[in-house]
């Protein structure tokens, strides 16, 4: 979507615009930053069954149901 709205916002041919797109989607980016400190999940350097149980594998009860 975003490549949409800045495709509009350079047709339009107007420099305040486009600078505050810029700004806008600069913010939202530092305030992901922000959330995924708080909410991230270290995963440096580990596989993805480490970080969490597959789907696929079945424990207990459920194996014979």
């Amino acid at each position: 979507i975003a490549p949409t709205i800045f495709g509009a916002i350079i047709g339009s041919g107007s420099r305040t615009a486009l600078f505050l797109a810029y700004c806008f989607a600069g913010a939202v980016m530092v305030l992901a930053a922000i959330v995924e400190a708080f909410l991230g999940v270290k995963a440096e350097r580990m596989s993805l069954e480490s970080i969490a149980t597959p789907l696929s594998e079945v424990k207990g009860a459920e194996a014979a149901a």
